[in-house]
């Protein structure tokens, strides 16, 4: 309490305390004027107390302050909960895919030539493995002649021939030129081959015939392979549309 306030109390007090000199004695007051007389002290203590606001301040902002902690507390319990709750369920999830992956062989599917028909989507057709040979040109039967497809130097051609069968019972107009498939061989479950351009009418990419009701063609599908090759897997994928590949066992 400071000197102002002090003094305020005393000037107050002296009211009630009888003096002497010029005045014998404070004219006596009713009970009522004395409660005014004290409420007027206490007034005045409180409005002259500065301190005495400032810590009626101090303990508002305290509550204020407290309250805003206990929220943020609050919300900040509540993140970390459904943190939690999130990680547990993703780690669940996680031992979930974990314990029901089990490693699994993958097995490609094998065609047989028989299924070749259906894998270009030809219908009163049907296909057959014949076999295959090596040679310097093609067509093999003409090679003394001196003319046909020659290999380059070190390599030799391969020769895959099929025979295609009319299954109906009418001619069957066929045009394998048109079919958007690509024939790529597999030797010995290792390297790839494309087969060769070569513009004959015996050529499997190149038909575009009638096959009479009952009759069949043999068709090839030529490849150039290196000299030294030894066959013991062949293998035909055929490439439908550039989307999906068969494998088709020959050899």
């Amino acid at each position: 309490m400071n000197k102002r306030v002090i003094s305020t109390i005393l000037i107050s007090a002296s009211f009630l305390i009888p003096l002497t000199g010029c005045f014998n004695a404070i004219p006596e007051m009713t009970e009522e004027e004395e409660k005014m007389v004290v409420r007027y002290m206490a007034d005045a203590v409180i409005q002259n107390d500065v301190s005495y606001q400032s810590r009626l301040l101090d303990e508002e902002e305290k509550e204020a302050a407290l309250a805003e902690e206990a929220r943020k507390a609050e919300e900040l319990k509540k993140i970390e909960e459904e943190q939690k709750l999130k990680e547990e369920k993703k780690k669940a999830e996680e031992d979930s895919a974990s314990s029901s992956s089990t490693p699994t062989e993958v097995v490609e599917k094998v065609y047989t030539p028989t299924d070749m028909a259906s894998i270009m989507e030809l219908e009163n057709v049907s296909f057959e493995y014949v076999g295959y040979e090596t040679g310097n040109v093609y067509p093999m039967d003409i090679e003394d002649l001196g003319f046909g497809y020659s290999a380059h130097e070190n390599s030799s051609l391969l020769v895959i021939s099929f025979n295609v069968s009319n299954t109906s019972s009418e001619d069957v107009e066929l045009d394998l030129s048109k079919i958007k498939a690509k024939y790529r061989i597999k030797i010995n479950g290792e390297k790839k081959f494309t087969p060769d351009f070569i513009p004959l009418n015996t050529i499997m990419t190149m038909f575009k015939d009638t096959i009479p009701a009952g009759s069949s063609v043999k068709l090839d599908l030529v490849y150039e392979i290196p000299d030294d090759t030894d066959i013991d897997t062949l293998d035909l994928f055929i490439v439908n549309n550039d989307k999906d590949s068969f494998k088709i066992g020959l050899e």
